[in-house]
């Protein structure tokens, strides 16, 4: 039975209702994927959305066309491989994320989205989804729908306008409640937590959109990858010629044309290679797809010892991963060079990247989806051995506050620079030592008070962080 749109198990769920099978594998022509069942013909528990996973033209035509658009246009094929970075994600350990594309009016952002949009369906009017689909959030399932799946959202800006201040905030919160969704049901049938990755493009950054920038990062934690484009003539796309100015609209104009006549193929010639892939080795795809990941991470030139910046070129590793697997089965044009395409992009990313004070990685440490929450209550959550286990941090509420507990053993998963920052003030201004014992010298507190890290455990020492909740 197929009870939600994305992977299930030998299946994948396009939203349209149809399925692709583990064993159309992109071998034998061209355009091999399926959408009709050659194994057996499930029964299919989840809606069928109208409008979505379309398809015109085939890929041969797609990727030919693509081709000669996309030769050094880093930006627009980082957006197509974010895209279909999104039926990579399952395969990983990471979370769902946000990129998002900023640039000036009229530079090309909407054909930005809908060239990404193009791998799954009808970039206009289908895949690509206005300000309205918040509006339609009334139930989780909407969430739901986009599992496995790029969510593309054009019109924020607009979205966000005519506000004021606190109406902005709660907007943010609605956007940030895309990645809070846990489950959903489909027919009274339990759905698992959503993986997906959202793609924008505004002409601001989402946080100066919203009014609340930190408080929009608190709730996204580390998800929030926002790559600043150049104010350039030639809008998202690259300068190519001689003289610096290649005439972007001309060639938005003719991606345009492309898009609007072939579609829906890309991700469908992906995903029927990763079925067949994890098919005969789920483990080794798992295991290639790290190591892209590992390898772009490395080759990035990201800072390793700041665990935020390593998750974040690990993010962009997945997109490049994408890119390798997409152009290895044929989704994409076979010698786009998808690798050098990304790592342009995390540059720009990075170049444009504040230095992150501790408050705010800790910020983003408390609100991980992995940080196991405590509760607020007299007595602590119960955790389990397993829980402990994999734990790197806990939260818990506590007043006004939220404080964070990290084990000595773990400090370094959560912060490898440890060492450089401990006794820094912004570090010590968020460490609480309340009931921490004095040292043998009567005149320095040990730093680490004793804490239950779950009910009916014993109190023991720990690293003990607070922040004013929002």
């Amino acid at each position: 039975m197929i009870e939600h749109p994305g992977y299930n198990d030998q299946f994948f769920a396009m939203r349209n209702g149809e399925y692709i099978v583990h064993d159309a594998a992109p071998n034998r022509s061209d355009d091999d994927y399926t959408s009709r069942g050659e194994i057996i013909s499930p029964a299919i528990a989840c809606p069928k959305i109208f409008g979505k996973a379309e398809t015109n033209g085939s890929l041969a035509e797609y990727r030919k066309g693509l081709k000669p658009l996309l030769k050094g246009q880093h930006v627009l094929t980082t957006a197509i491989c974010a895209s279909l970075a999104a039926c990579v994600l399952a395969f990983t350990d990471l979370d769902s994320f946000t990129l998002s594309f900023v640039t000036k009016s009229g530079s090309g952002k909407t054909s930005l989205l809908r060239l990404a949009a193009s791998a799954w369906g009808r970039p206009k009017y289908g895949e690509v989804e206005d300000s309205s689909f918040f509006d339609r959030l009334e139930t989780l399932e909407q969430i739901a729908s986009v599992n496995d799946h790029p969510l593309i959202i054009d019109g924020l800006d607009s979205w966000f306008a005519l506000e004021n201040s606190r109406q902005r905030i709660e907007k943010a919160r609605l956007f940030a409640s895309i990645f809070e969704a846990k489950t959903a049901r489909w027919n009274s049938t339990a759905f698992s937590p959503t993986r997906l990755i959202v793609l924008t493009a505004t002409s601001n950054a989402l946080g100066e959109l919203c009014g609340d920038e930190q408080g929009l990062r608190d709730r996204l934690g580390t998800g929030l990858l926002t790559i600043l484009l150049p104010t350039r003539k030639s809008g998202v796309a690259e300068p190519t010629d001689d003289k610096n100015e290649v005439n972007g609209p001309e060639l938005m104009e003719q991606l345009n044309g492309l898009i609007t006549m072939q579609y829906g193929h890309a991700g469908r010639q992906l995903v029927a290679s990763l079925l067949k892939a994890a098919f005969d080795d789920d483990a080794a795809l798992r295991a290639e797809i790290h190591t892209m990941m590992r390898e772009f991470a490395d080759k990035s030139g990201g800072d390793c010892q700041d665990g935020s910046a390593r998750r974040d070129a690990l993010r962009f590793g997945l997109i490049a991963a994408a890119g390798q697997l997409a152009t290895r089965c044929g989704a994409l044009p076979r010698k786009l060079d998808t690798d050098a395409a990304v790592l342009a992009s995390y540059r720009m990313y990075a170049n444009t990247r504040p230095p992150r004070l501790f408050l705010e990685r800790l910020a983003s440490l408390a609100f991980d989806p992995k940080t196991i929450d405590l509760g607020g209550g007299h007595k602590p959550s119960t955790v389990s051995d397993e829980q402990r286990e994999a734990a790197v941090a806990y939260r818990r509420s506590v007043g006004s506050k939220t404080e964070v507990y990290i084990r000595p053993e773990q400090i370094y998963a959560a912060f490898p620079d440890w060492d450089r920052i401990k006794k820094t003030e912004d570090v010590r201004g968020c460490q609480e030592c309340e009931g921490a014992r004095l040292g043998k010298d009567r005149k320095s507190r040990h730093r680490k008070p004793k804490k239950s890290l779950g009910r009916g455990r014993d109190q023991e020492r720990v690293y003990c962080f607070a922040i004013e909740r929002r």
